[in-house]
């Protein structure tokens, strides 16, 4: 899927569960947080530059 964005547009945020090695495979800024807290990182990141577009994925179990 093309999103029409720079690497330095896009955060893609994980937990540490099975899904967390996905951002090192794509070109983009990436954080790896706690498991399940995925949400509120981007949410934060979101608030501190409204420009950022994020993504948050995770596996099963991560968003219960």
């Amino acid at each position: 899927m093309e999103l029409g964005k720079s690497p330095h547009e896009l955060l893609l945020v994980s937990g540490i569960g099975q899904a967390s090695k996905l951002p090192h495979y794509l070109k983009c800024n990436t954080f790896n947080g706690l498991h399940g807290r995925m949400i509120p990182a981007a949410a934060g990141a979101k608030i501190t530059n409204k420009e950022l577009t994020e993504i948050a994925e995770g596996a099963v179990g991560e968003c219960e």
